[in-house]
């Protein structure tokens, strides 16, 4: 019979935030992401208000933070608290309007004050690309190009470009350096789609459904998983180390030197 093993499964949190105008779509791209539905009515957002998404790779679980804000003026004064600490930024605007788009000049400003951009991914959207469009692909592509940004054209109504919006700005965490080959991510998103839109990949991924016995770590940020590589790596470094080498070599010397002198020898 087969021994059956613990599996451990990383757990890591990650925040994700959606900045933008008001009526740009946020909280209806959040909706299509999490419940894969669209509302045509939404009560405006007050304040800030958040989703929980999990997303499995291999073994490694990611339990997702995903904040929607409020795009009104008398609710920017909260956006700096909130989105200090964030892995990816999204910043929509409606292709419709195009003062939505130009608005965007003014959500850049926060994130630039507030955020280390070397630290956090910047993802421009164009949603709600099944209206009519006043904003065009070119003027979105030469903005996130001038900017430092990845970016996407969606419709949460149709969910046109939302799965390869959303994971495949999730590929481009830190997490998935190691894995990456060359500059491509193609597939990290196949595989991320895969193992979180197929069923059955779900029912098989999800170590609460795993028959074996499991072990899930403690949810930790990704600052604490960097932090315990580095301990990791440092402590790999020290058990190599040659004047640790002696002194352990010393040590085990002396002590059995004692046994000796114990056991009569």
């Amino acid at each position: 019979m087969e021994d059956e093993q613990a599996t451990t499964f990383l757990s890591i949190r990650h925040k994700i935030v959606f900045i933008g105008n008001p009526t740009a779509g946020k909280t209806s791209l959040l909706n299509r992401i999490c419940n894969d539905k669209f509302l045509p009515n939404y009560d405006s957002t007050i304040g800030v208000d958040f989703f929980t998404k999990t997303v499995f790779y291999n073994e490694t679980i990611f339990k997702l933070q995903l904040w929607d804000s409020a795009g009104q003026e008398k609710y920017k004064a909260l956006i700096p608290s909130y989105i200090r600490g964030a892995s990816i930024i999204f910043l929509i605007y409606d292709l419709n309007h195009h003062e939505s788009f130009e608005a965007i000049n003014n959500w850049l400003g926060f994130v630039n004050q507030y955020t280390n951009k070397e630290q956090v991914k910047l993802v421009l959207v164009g949603n709600k690309n099944d209206l009519e469009r006043k904003v065009t692909t070119e003027e979105g592509k030469n903005f996130a190009k001038k900017e430092g940004m990845i970016f996407f054209e969606t419709s949460a109504k149709t969910g046109d470009g939302v799965i390869d919006m959303f994971f495949g700005s999730f590929a481009l965490i830190d997490f998935f350096n190691d894995k990456r080959i060359g500059n491509n991510n193609d597939e990290i998103v196949k595989d991320l789609i895969d193992q979180n839109m197929n069923p059955k990949q779900i029912q098989n991924q999800n170590p609460l459904n795993n028959n074996k016995s499991n072990n899930i770590n403690d949810i930790i940020s990704k600052n604490e998983l960097i932090e315990k590589k580095q301990n990791n790596s440092n402590e790999n470094n020290n058990n190599l180390n040659p004047n640790n080498l002696i002194k352990i070599n010393a040590e085990n010397h002396i002590n059995s030197q004692k046994e000796k002198k114990k056991c009569g020898c």
